[in-house]
């Protein structure tokens, strides 16, 4: 991840970012509340279509309001309301 990229995450339940990533950066990154104080330059698109697993991720989000860069949608993974292009990284 670069400053200034947009990283999605299609499947994000509350928010977690899987384990990949972390291995990925060797830092200990377990939530987009972290990845987003890690890279405040970067926007962070959570994506879930569960809706009480959404909620969960918006009171997540919430109790660390300070981080602006975190963009919560409910989506459908499979149809991705997002242009082609538009993303930089998906986890």
């Amino acid at each position: 991840i670069q400053p200034g990229d947009v990283v999605a995450d299609p499947m994000a339940g509350v928010g977690t970012i899987p384990l990949g990533l972390q291995n990925l950066l060797n830092v200990n990154v377990t939530n987009y509340v972290e990845g987003a104080n890690l890279y405040p330059n970067s926007i962070f698109i959570s994506g879930e279509n569960h809706l009480p697993t959404f909620k969960s991720s918006l009171v997540n989000i919430t109790d660390h309001s300070k981080f602006s860069n975190i963009i919560p949608i409910l989506w459908d993974a499979r149809a991705l309301p997002l242009k082609d292009g538009s993303i930089d990284a998906i986890v």
